[in-house]
C-alpha cells in the first residue's frame, strides 16, 4: 500500500508539473505575439523573484521543518514559517518600489513589474505554506494541494487570456488562483495547529535576528549561482530583445522549462536514494551510479534528439506558426534540454559533502559561458538570436562537462 501511494503522489507531482509547463503552451496558442513576450518577461521577473527564497531561510525551513514537527515542537515551526513569510514580503518591496518609477527591467515596465512581484510573492508563499503538510509527511494532501494549485492557475490564466488576452490579466489571474490555493492551505495547518495563531507573527518578528543567516547565506549564494547558470541567458534576452523577438526565444526556451521539470521529478526519487546509498556503500558508489544516471540519460536522450526535431517542427509549423521563425536555432535548445535533463552532478557534490567543489564548477561554468559569449560578439555578422541560442546550449552543457570532469578528477 504505502508504495502504491507513493507512486500516486509522484505522478500527482509530475501531471502538476506538466500543467504548469502545458500551460506556457496555451498561453503562446492564445496570445499575440507581442503580449506572450511581455508575459514570458512578467514571469522571469517573478521566478527571479521566488529565487531569492528569503535569502535563504526559504531553504532553511525545508530543512529544520520535518524535524520541529517529528519532535512536536509546532509552535516554533509555525513561527518558522512566518519568519520566512515575513522575509519574503519584505523582498519584494524594493521592486514594487522599482516598478512605482517607470524604469525599465528586462523589457518590463511600470504594471508589468509590479504584477511580476506579486507573481512571485504568491508563489513563494504558496510554496511556505504547502511544506507544512509535506513537512508532517501528509504526503497525499500535499500532491493533491500541489496538483488542484496548477488545474485552478491553467484554468485562470487561460480563461484570462480568451477574455483579454494581455499579459497583466493572465498575471492577475494567476496571482488570485494561487492566494486562493495558499488561504485554503493555510487554513488547513491552522486547523492541524489547533491554538490561537494571532501571537505567531510577533514571535516570528522577536525571533528573526536570532536565525541561522549564516547557514542561509551559504545555501543562498548556491542557489543565486544554479539560478544564474539557468536563466543567464534569458535575462539576457529579455534585455537585448524586442517583445515580439524575445516571445520566439521563450517559445523555444519551453524545451528547457520541461527538460528542467523532468530532472527535478526524476531527482525527486534519484538524490533520496543516493543520500542513503553512502551510508551503506560509500562514495564510490554513489559516483558510479551517478555518472551511468547522467550519461545513460544524455545517451537516450540524444537518440531521441533527431526525430524529436521533427516531431517538434511538425507541431510548430502546424499549431504555432507564428513562432516558424525560431525552427532555425530550436536544434541548439534541443540539444541544450539534453543535458539540463541529464545533469545529475550536484547530487554527488551534494551528498558527499563537497559542496566547494560545487561552487568552483558552477563560478567556472558562468566564466566560460562569459567567454563564449564573448567570442559569438566577435562575429558581426551573427544574428543576436544566434548568439542568445548559443549562450543558452553553452551553460547547459559546460555545466554537464564541468560537472563530469569535477567528479571524475576528484576521486583520483
Amino acid at each position: 500500500m504505502s508504495y502504491k501511494r507513493n507512486l500516486g503522489t509522484m505522478c500527482l507531482n509530475g501531471l502538476a508539473a506538466v500543467l504548469m509547463m502545458g500551460r506556457m503552451l496555451a498561453y503562446a496558442k492564445l496570445l499575440p505575439v507581442p503580449a506572450f513576450g511581455a508575459l514570458s518577461v512578467g514571469l522571469l521577473v517573478s521566478a527571479s523573484l521566488t529565487m531569492v527564497n528569503a535569502f535563504g531561510l526559504f531553504l532553511l525551513m525545508q530543512r529544520d521543518l520535518p524535524c520541529l514537527f517529528a519532535a512536536r515542537r509546532f509552535t516554533r515551526g509555525m513561527v518558522m514559517m512566518f519568519e520566512v513569510a515575513l522575509v519574503t514580503a519584505l523582498c519584494a518591496v524594493p521592486l514594487l518600489g522599482y516598478s512605482a518609477t517607470g524604469r525599465s527591467l528586462a523589457g518590463g515596465t511600470g504594471a508589468l513589474l509590479a504584477l511580476a512581484a506579486v507573481h512571485g510573492l504568491s508563489n513563494q508563499f504558496f510554496g511556505i505554506i504547502s511544506t507544512e503538510s509535506k513537512s508532517r509527511l501528509l504526503q497525499s494532501e500535499f500532491s493533491t494541494t500541489l496538483f488542484a494549485r496548477s488545474c485552478v492557475v491553467l484554468l485562470a490564466g487561460v480563461l484570462a487570456a480568451v477574455k483579454w488576452g494581455s499579459a497583466e490579466a493572465i498575471l492577475i489571474a494567476e496571482i488570485l488562483a494561487t492566494l486562493a490555493m495558499v488561504g485554503i492551505a493555510t487554513v488547513r495547518a491552522g486547523t492541524r495547529y489547533g491554538r490561537a495563531s494571532w501571537g505567531l507573527p510577533k514571535l516570528a518578528l522577536h525571533h528573526l535576528r536570532h536565525a541561522e543567516w549564516r547557514a542561509a547565506g551559504a545555501l543562498f549564494v548556491s542557489v543565486v549561482l544554479a539560478f544564474l547558470m539557468q536563466n543567464t541567458d534569458r535575462w539576457m534576452a529579455a534585455d537585448a530583445l524586442e517583445k515580439h523577438v524575445f516571445a520566439q526565444f521563450a517559445f523555444a526556451w519551453t524545451l528547457l522549462s520541461m527538460a528542467s521539470t523532468f530532472q527535478v521529478t526524476v531527482n525527486a526519487n534519484l538524490f533520496p536514494s543516493l543520500a542513503a546509498q553512502i551510508y551503506h556503500s560509500g562514495r564510490y558508489v554513489v559516483r558510479v551510479r551517478t555518472t551511468k544516471t547522467s550519461l545513460g540519460l544524455l545517451a537516450a536522450l540524444g537518440l531521441l534528439a533527431l526525430p524529436g526535431y521533427f516531431i517538434i517542427r511538425w507541431g510548430t509549423e502546424t499549431y504555432f506558426p507564428q513562432y516558424s521563425d525560431v525552427l532555425n536555432y530550436m536544434p541548439l535548445f534541443l540539444a541544450a534540454s539534453a543535458f539540463r535533463a541529464s545533469d545529475f552532478w550536484a547530487n554527488y557534490f551534494v551528498i558527499s559533502g563537497r559542496t566547494r567543489v560545487l561552487f568552483a564548477c558552477q563560478l567556472s561554468v558562468l566564466l566560460a559561458t562569459l567567454v563564449v559569449w564573448g567570442v559569438t560578439g566577435l562575429y558581426s555578422e551573427m544574428p543576436l538570436l544566434m548568439r542568445l541560442s548559443i549562450l543558452t546550449l553553452a551553460l547547459s552543457a559546460l555545466s554537464f562537462c564541468f560537472g563530469l570532469v569535477a567528479v571524475r578528477v576528484g576521486e583520483k
